[in-house]
């Protein structure tokens, strides 16, 4: 009887044991490299993906940082790769050429792209599997737009989903900040869900809200008004919804700051089911870039009152904010990838020519920028996207995702 080889041995283990080791894994990187040992391991990686899929939405990723080729009129999306630090070969072909001023994303959530035009009307793009879904038009939106006379990027400041509308297409929701320009102290909170098929909004005076999260199943808000920070929580109830904030608890801005000062707050949960509020400084002269990060955790202390309590270390964490969902990446399953580090890119507002984006170290309160390093110019376009398992059931997911995974392998 002819002995087999070591390599073949590997290759035919059961299928139970190989699916144990799949779903242990964390990393996009390690699932690649799983499928690409042979065609026996690929299929079987194939056939666990969705189950992956659903562990997934738990593990956060390492998101790329989304470049357009502003020569190219945004026809052609380049990824720059934190943990290997460098643009990647792949690109992504935008969906909709030549639309530049026209329509671009307004943020980034779960995997996904939100993107809007000049009638706010919003869709939901996969860059990783082309897929798209186009929702109704927000009530009343456009005739607000309209009379501010303001980009549509500026008007929508926050754009998030609660899921990832592969895994759930019945149950999942997408929120809002918009409306808000300048020095107008109002805005608007909008819901959609998919169930109802329908937009709910709500127009919101005296503040101005910074950012919008799911936390433990609850819409959670947080706003400025006179140096005072505000995290509020809306019903999860949608025909009650935004017809009750509750503030949660209301506490002095983290730093001093003069009358000429700017943040910009954050709320973030970390990998222990906590809240964080993380405020941004910026210079007080032109151009304003990034200036430092500070961060406080929610108490709830059911025994006593709510606080905020400063911390100065988080750990084996990475925070990823900007444009997008926040969230917090654990390092010790990415190499490359740093602790107590927070990585950012521009906010709401658009920047001098190089943009605003980088990684300050919270241990030392140094900042290293992108563009310093970037062949390609960084502006107020750039977005965090995080890579998913999720695509169309004829699209294999090897496709785009893995290729650029592999890319970075081969380095």
């Amino acid at each position: 009887m002819k002995k087999r080889s070591k390599n073949k041995d590997w290759a035919w283990l059961p299928e139970i044991p190989l699916e144990l080791i799949l779903v242990k894994l964390v990393s996009l990187k390690d699932f690649a490299c799983f499928g690409a040992a042979c065609k026996r391991w690929n299929s079987i990686a194939n056939d666990t993906r969705k189950k992956l899929c659903v562990l997934n939405e738990s593990r956060p990723q390492p998101p790329f940082l989304l470049i357009p080729e502003y020569g190219s009129r945004y026809d052609r999306l380049r990824l720059y790769s934190v943990t290997e630090r460098k643009i990647l070969h792949s690109q992504f072909q935008n969906p909709y050429p030549n639309s530049y001023p026209d329509l671009g994303w307004v943020g980034s959530s779960r995997g996904w792209l939100l993107v809007a035009d000049q009638s706010l009307k919003i869709t939901l793009f996969n860059p990783f599997s082309y897929k798209a879904i186009i929702l109704p038009p927000i009530p009343g939106a456009a005739e607000s737009f309209s009379k501010l006379r303001v980009h549509f990027k500026w008007f929508i400041t926050k754009a998030i989903l609660s899921a990832d509308p592969v895994l759930h297409p019945h149950d999942f929701e997408v929120s809002l900040i918009y409306g808000y320009y300048f020095g107008r102290r109002s805005c608007r909170l909008g819901v959609y869900k998919s169930s109802e098929k329908a937009w709910t909004s709500r127009l919101v005076e005296d503040t101005k809200f910074y950012d919008i999260i799911y936390h433990k199943g609850k819409i959670h808000l947080v706003d400025d008004n006179i140096g005072i920070a505000q995290l509020l929580v809306a019903t999860d109830h949608l025909s009650r919804l935004f017809t009750t904030l509750v503030p949660v608890i209301r506490a002095p801005a983290i730093t001093t700051h003069s009358r000429r000062s700017r943040r910009y707050l954050y709320l973030v949960e970390n990998g222990d089911g906590d809240l964080l509020v993380i405020e941004r400084s910026f210079q007080e002269k032109y151009p304003n870039l990034t200036r430092k990060f500070e961060f406080k955790k929610f108490d709830p202390n059911p025994e006593g009152v709510p606080q905020l309590v400063k911390i100065k270390d988080i750990g084996d964490n990475a925070v990823f904010l900007g444009r997008h969902e926040s969230i917090v990446v654990p390092t010790c399953h990415f190499p490359g990838l740093r602790r107590n580090c927070i990585y950012f890119s521009t906010d709401d507002l658009p920047r001098e020519r190089g943009g605003d984006a980088g990684i300050f170290n919270l241990d030392d309160g140094s900042i290293e920028r992108y563009n310093n390093n970037l062949p390609l110019p960084l502006c107020d376009d750039v977005v965090w996207i995080m890579p998913t398992l999720t695509c169309h059931d004829n699209i294999k997911w090897q496709t785009k995702l893995s290729s650029m995974i592999h890319e970075e392998l081969d380095s």
